[in-house]
């Protein structure tokens, strides 16, 4: 559905703000503890990580969850 998605392309593009840490894919998702598929997966918006490593991120990254989970295009 329409928020689901949003929600999914948020959290996309707080992954891609890694960039600004210059991180790849590979460091990112070794410092999550998945895939680098999983993280490529999450940039596209085909997946979203699960709650447990969206708290994870929220830690090592300095992102709070609700940031990445909300979005303000949707009402």
């Amino acid at each position: 559905n329409r928020y689901k998605d949003k929600i999914i392309q948020n959290i996309a593009k707080t992954i891609l703000k890694k960039e600004d840490n210059k991180l790849s894919q590979e460091q990112f998702a070794e410092i999550v503890g998945v895939t680098r598929q999983a993280v490529s997966r999450w940039e596209m918006g085909i997946s979203a990580p699960n709650i447990n490593t969206l708290i994870l991120m929220s830690e090592k990254f300095n992102i709070q969850v609700d940031e990445m989970l909300k979005s303000r295009d949707v009402e």
